[in-house]
This record gives structure tokens, C-alpha cells and sequence, in this order.
């Protein structure tokens, strides 16, 4: 304790309180772990401690020349715990901390945390299949989370919701059950996952030209390595379609735009 605190520990005059005096303040930030009952003893007094009604934090700068700024001082950490605090057997007060306003970093390596709640968010990505023709795209999901004997799940739902703009949903299914009218009246659909059991999400979803178009990234050219055939189609339907917007021929511009489409949606479906 008295190579933990440079100026030591004393009672300040009051047969109940204790002082604690730390010197030497730099810019590291330190946390310091100690039995509260051995600060009485180093005090002098004889006393059962049973409830702590107020810790009190002071601070005095010496020397300090007023035009070079402000003094900050910053408490960043109190911890208070009945039993020794340790990370894989070492005591907190022998592990550097590093804090910033957002994380606290313990240099150990973590090899188990046990009994331990953490809320979650997960969202899967699906397979998909583009339909130019349709405007339509096919979504397929697979949903599951382990049967893990460490681990245990509670209150783990799955939420699928509604696209904001389509123009029809074909069907959704849930491990071959229909559940299409639900998804369209209430522009969602939820489900209880139960750990150990697998769930195939299907959903095909039939959007408008210009939701569809934005989907598949229209106006940006696939690449050349991964379809040349629907790059070279791409490319010419897009040279049609600036011309006949030039000279105002839109049923060429029409057809144009849709052969666009084919080529651009050819190509996403390859990847």
C-alpha cells in the first residue's frame, strides 16, 4: 500500500474519516485496488467498517502560472467491490488500462468470459436472384443460432420486414409455411428462434421500374472480368439509349433502357 501511494495514508483529524494522498500526477491514467479496511488500520483507527456514505474527490495544483491556461482534471473510474478484482489471475491493479470517451481496454488476452448477458442484433445476408423481366428479386435466408451447452438464448426473435416501396410480394415462406398476407398487412413478420433449428426464409419481392433499377445499380457498368458478354451488351444499349434520348425517339429509348437492365441484372446474377 505504501509503494502504491507515493504520499502515503493518514487521517486528516477526524476520528472518522480517512485520507488517501496521491502525488506525482501525469497524463496515465491508473486504477488502484486495495481493501478499504487496510486504509483504517494505516490510519490508526480501530473501526468495523459497514457502509461507506460518501467518498470526496480534491484536487490542489501548486505553482501554476495563470497565463498558461486551465487546470482539467478528470475522474474517469470508482470501483468498489467486496472480493479481489482479477483478469485471468492477475489483479486489476496490475493491468494497464487505456481510455478514451468511448472504450476501455484492458491489455490481457481474454480467454473465457462466462455468465456474462449481451443483448444482440444479427442480420443475415441472403442469397438473391435478380429477374429483369419481373422486376423482381428472390431473397433466401438461413436463420439459426447454436445448441451450445455453454451458451443459453432468451426472448431470440426473428423480424422480417416489408421492402418501403414494392409493388407486390409473390410469397414468403418460412420453412415451407406461407406466411405472405401476414408480411403484406402488417409490413412485418416475427418469430420466436429457438437454438439447435434451422429455419429456410424465403421471399420474392416484385418492386417498381425505378426501385429495381436503384436495387441493381443501373447507371454503374458491371465489370468486364466477371461477365465480359453482358458488359459488351451493357455498354451498347447504353450508347442506344443516349442517342435515342438526343434525337426523341422513346419507344427506342424504352427498349433501350430494358436491354440495360437485362445486361446489368445478367451480370449480378454471375457473382
Amino acid at each position: 500500500l505504501d509503494a502504491a501511494f507515493s504520499g502515503g495514508v493518514g487521517a486528516d483529524g477526524k476520528t472518522d474519516d480517512v485520507q488517501i494522498v496521491l502525488g506525482g500526477l501525469t497524463t496515465q491514467y491508473t486504477v488502484w485496488q486495495f481493501k478499504i479496511a487496510n486504509l483504517f488500520e494505516k490510519a490508526g483507527l480501530s473501526t468495523n467498517l459497514v457502509k461507506i456514505t460518501k467518498i470526496s474527490y480534491y484536487v490542489l495544483a501548486n505553482n501554476i502560472n495563470a497565463a498558461q491556461g486551465a487546470v482539467k482534471i478528470a475522474f474517469r473510474m470508482l470501483f468498489i467491490s467486496e472480493k479481489k478484482v482479477t483478469i485471468n489471475g492477475m489483479p486489476l491493479n496490475g493491468t494497464i488500462l487505456s481510455l478514451n470517451a468511448n472504450t476501455i481496454e484492458i491489455n490481457r488476452d481474454i480467454v473465457k468470459i462466462a455468465d456474462v448477458t449481451i443483448p444482440f442484433k444479427y442480420q443475415p445476408e441472403a442469397e438473391k436472384a435478380y429477374n429483369a423481366d419481373e422486376l423482381s428479386v428472390k431473397y433466401d435466408w438461413l436463420v439459426s443460432i447454436p445448441d451450445d451447452p455453454a451458451l443459453s438464448f432468451s426472448g431470440v426473435k426473428a423480424n422480417i420486414t416489408a421492402p418501403s416501396t414494392y409493388t407486390k410480394i409473390e410469397y414468403f415462406y418460412i420453412n415451407g409455411n406461407d406466411y405472405t398476407q401476414t408480411l403484406e398487412n402488417n409490413g412485418y413478420y416475427s418469430f420466436e428462434v429457438t437454438p439447435g433449428t434451422n429455419y429456410i426464409v424465403s421471399m420474392k419481392v416484385v418492386y417498381p421500374e425505378d426501385t429495381y433499377d436503384k436495387i441493381i445499380g443501373i447507371d454503374e457498368p458491371p465489370a468486364f472480368w466477371a461477365s465480359p458478354v453482358a458488359w459488351f451488351e451493357y455498354n451498347f444499349w447504353n450508347i442506344v439509349l443516349f442517342f435515342a434520348g438526343l434525337l426523341g425517339l422513346t419507344g427506342v429509348a424504352a427498349r433501350a433502357k430494358a436491354e440495360k437492365r437485362k445486361a446489368k441484372t445478367k451480370a449480378i446474377n454471375k457473382r
